[in-house]
């Protein structure tokens, strides 16, 4: 075998080995920013039964850095894709695992949620908002919004 050959088999099975192990972003998966202070530990894309897409972000953390309880609802978690708030929804045959209950949250806890948003075919990026009206211990309005990382 020539030298050529050689080095082209080798290139040609390296671009195989890479094609293979790099992770290919799915052409209609929705890139998720989330606000300052705000974690999650990761989101799916799926097709809808309509031809829409469902969004479904899990291990959402929301800090009460507050010395007081302070209390949520559903409609306070929002997705916004092109200018339009998504709340969440519950898909067909899985309402245990989507729905989200309102609640409070402790002093100094941590809410943990995860939800799933139906938005338009083509949606490809999306900003989690989440807008309780919280108050910290002085008194000023806590939402976590906005400020994206």
């Amino acid at each position: 075998m020539k030298r050529s050959d050689v080095l082209r088999t080798t290139v040609l099975g390296l671009a195989f080995v890479a094609a293979r192990s790099s992770p290919a972003r799915a052409a209609d998966d929705v890139r998720l920013r989330v606000p300052q202070g705000v974690d999650y530990s990761g989101s799916t894309t799926t097709a809808a039964p309509d031809g829409g897409l469902y969004v479904t972000v899990t291990g959402l953390l929301f800090r009460n850095a507050s010395s007081m309880p302070q209390s949520y609802r559903a409609t306070d978690l929002h997705l916004l894709v092109g200018g339009h708030a998504y709340a969440p929804v519950v898909r067909p045959k899985l309402g245990s695992i989507d729905a989200i209950e309102p609640g409070i949250v402790g002093p100094r806890e941590t809410l943990h949620l995860s939800a799933t948003f139906h938005v338009p075919a083509g949606s490809s990026r999306g900003d989690i908002e989440f807008t309780p009206r919280w108050t910290d211990d002085t008194g000023r309005s806590v939402d976590f919004c906005c400020y994206y990382i």
